[in-house]
């Protein structure tokens, strides 16, 4: 499971030690999980960093350099298109209309449930 929270502070969770709020799922996951100590943004925007994760790839590479604009380019293969070829089932949920499916982002997941400019048309 790959959780990414995107804009959370790690020096914010009680995880990394901070005392001023309370994250018991988190904690809960933590427990059974690799907490990185140090992990680094290729991009401090949401798409590109998505995208550098999910690939492997820095933005450059995949050219995806920003939330708009852009879109994922096909040929490159992403984390869940390798678990896909390995025999897992792959979804995701988002919340960000940044990484709406029709970016390229959802390339490999078997469900992937994130707003669309339908969604946003019809409100």
């Amino acid at each position: 499971m790959l959780v990414s929270i995107d804009t959370l502070r790690a020096d914010r969770l009680p995880a990394y030690g901070y005392k001023g709020v309370e994250t018991p799922a988190i904690e809960r996951l933590q427990r059974d999980a690799i907490v990185f100590e140090n992990a680094y943004s290729h991009s401090p925007l949401t798409f590109p960093s998505h995208a550098s994760l999910l690939t492997g790839l820095l933005p450059p590479q995949h050219g995806v350099r920003n939330n708009v604009g852009y879109a994922l380019p096909e040929r490159f293969t992403t984390l869940a298109e390798r678990l896909q070829a390995a025999g897992y089932r792959t979804g995701a949920v988002v919340s960000s209309m940044v990484l709406r499916a029709d970016t390229g982002i959802a390339q490999g997941f078997d469900s992937y449930e994130a707003p669309s400019t339908a969604r946003l048309s019809a409100g």
